[in-house]
């Protein structure tokens, strides 16, 4: 289980939650639901405020207008299954899919983290919110958190779950999926992306919450029929080296018996 801090939930404490409430900023869905917030406005412009690229020293302060758009660069063959998993790391599994993770990175039971979070909307005085938490509970099958104690006010953080494709291809899913989310997070980019065999994508999000900076990589994998919405979030101070992990994560992920 995660290390839990005195006054923090979530990685916050009550006061920046309650400035957080204040936006809006209510979990919607297994692709918005698991950091607290949504993504920005898609939009006509995906590289509004590019990123840097990824490196392994963390950025000291978080800079809105940033230079420089990060890129993939994907292999020509695809790469064996066996040989995307890094040593030393956990298998997770379910009765439809298959994930890996670092060691630092424990699962935190479901059930026991929402209700935690409708305790806290009752808390904050969000009845509505947290009512309809209780009555829409979100269909992850996997939440992760980081079990070492954080430097930062926002903890590292997974969740995993399936969305019903409702589009005629994953980009359109995409684009009505963010287009009706609130704008406190900017879309940085949205690029292809590969996980084994199956359609996916990478989305790199940004934004500043009460002053406290996060950056997003969401995976969007389509099986055909489902969507799979991999949530990697972390305080934008430790995003770009987070980021390395987020991606060899998002290629471990499988369908059992594939």
């Amino acid at each position: 289980m995660s290390i839990k801090r005195a006054n923090h939930y979530f990685g916050m404490t009550i006061t920046q939650l309650a400035i957080l409430g204040c936006l809006g900023l209510v979990a919607c869905g297994t692709l918005f639901g698991g950091f607290f917030f949504v993504s920005g406005s898609m939009g006509g412009v995906l590289s509004i405020f590019p990123s840097p690229e990824p490196t392994s020293t963390i950025q000291p302060t978080y800079t809105p207008y940033l230079t420089e758009t990060p890129s993939l660069t994907p292999t020509a063959t695809l790469i064996p299954y066996e040989e995307s998993i890094p040593s030393g790391w956990n298998q997770y599994t379910t009765t439809s899919i298959e994930l890996w993770l670092p060691p630092q990175f424990k699962p935190v039971d479901i059930d026991k983290e929402r209700q935690d979070r409708i305790n806290l909307y009752k808390e904050l005085g969000y009845d509505d919110v947290a009512n309809e938490l209780e009555e829409n509970p979100l269909a992850y099958v996997f939440w992760f958190k980081v079990s070492e104690p954080s430097t930062t006010l926002y903890i590292a953080n997974i969740t995993v779950g399936p969305e019903l494709m409702t589009a005629g291809d994953l980009d359109m899913y995409l684009d009505q999926q963010y287009g009706d989310g609130p704008q406190e997070f900017i879309v940085v980019s949205r690029q292809k992306f590969l996980v084994g065999n199956y359609e996916a994508r990478r989305t790199l999000l940004e934004a500043n919450l009460s002053n406290i900076y996060v950056g997003v990589a969401q995976y969007a994998i389509f099986d055909g029929i489902n969507v799979w919405i991999i949530n990697c979030g972390s305080h934008f101070n430790e995003f770009y080296t987070w980021l390395p992990e987020f991606d060899k994560i998002a290629r471990t992920f499988r369908l059992i018996g594939q």
